[in-house]
């Protein structure tokens, strides 16, 4: 019986050792490629936008912690808004919360947000009147200042019209819903867990990398891919008999 125990105990630990790598892989693994992504963006457009990656970084962990949003979700927004090469670094904070808002009050996703928000501020004069697909309403008066901004060639001037605009229908809105909602507190506090696996993924960035790699090599060679899982298993198995044991030494007590 203790041999079937510790087969199933074995058998049950290897596949919670499994399963643990493969979501810091996942999860690591998105939330590099999301961060890659910024990066090229960045590049790309020259750093047109006038912020940097790590200034990027710190206002999307910033928001995260008070809005339902994943530090990942809004990294990928930002990637997506320095596309609109118009959108400058004193506007860009507003633009990106601006997009959070209109994602919660609208219950859309951010990458459509982020288009509508972008268009709008890259093109102000066309861009304001798109907005009223979404109900954003702006006055005459508001109009003819935009226009009169953009004929002194102060883009940023007329896209803080738009800007507080949103800010009056829809300011505060994503952390409004957050605070509210204890589903969405709970959905955070899993959100943390995704956090702590890209954390550790990062930490051993050049371990699993090195994994990857070696498996591609691997895949090309049936036998030397047998032999390589056959490595991995063993040490899977190794780590979960170590775990199975401490199991039945805890019993004893």
């Amino acid at each position: 019986v203790k041999k079937a125990l510790t087969f199933a105990a074995v058998t049950y630990a290897v596949k919670k050792v499994y399963d643990l790598g493969k979501a810091i892989v996942v999860n690591s693994g998105q939330a590099q490629r999301n961060l890659d992504q910024l990066n090229q963006v960045i590049k790309s457009t020259g750093g047109v936008a006038g912020v940097t990656s790590e200034e990027l970084q710190k206002m999307a962990q910033d928001l995260s912690e008070v809005t339902e949003f994943e530090d990942d979700a809004i990294i990928k927004s930002q990637a997506l808004m320095l596309t609109f090469t118009k959108i400058g670094k004193d506007v860009f904070p507003d633009a990106t919360e601006a997009v959070l808002n209109l994602s919660a009050a609208l219950g859309q996703d951010l990458q459509a947000s982020t288009v509508q928000v972008g268009k709008a501020l890259n093109d102000p004069i066309q861009g304001s009147k798109a907005l009223r697909r979404v109900g954003v309403q702006l006055s005459a008066a508001q109009e003819e200042q935009i226009e009169n901004f953009v004929a002194l060639n102060d883009v940023a001037s007329a896209q803080k019209v738009i800007l507080g605009e949103l800010s009056t229908q829809f300011g505060g809105t994503a952390k409004a819903v957050f605070a509210n909602n204890p589903a969405l507190m709970f959905a955070k506090a899993q959100q943390q867990v995704g956090n702590i696996l890209e954390k550790v993924g990062d930490e051993q960035k050049d371990a699993f990398l090195a994994l990857g790699k070696a498996m591609v090599v691997a895949s090309m060679d049936g036998g030397f891919l047998s032999k390589t899982l056959s490595l991995i298993g063993k040490g899977l198995a190794a780590d979960a008999k170590r775990a199975a044991d401490f199991i039945f030494d805890i019993e004893k007590y």
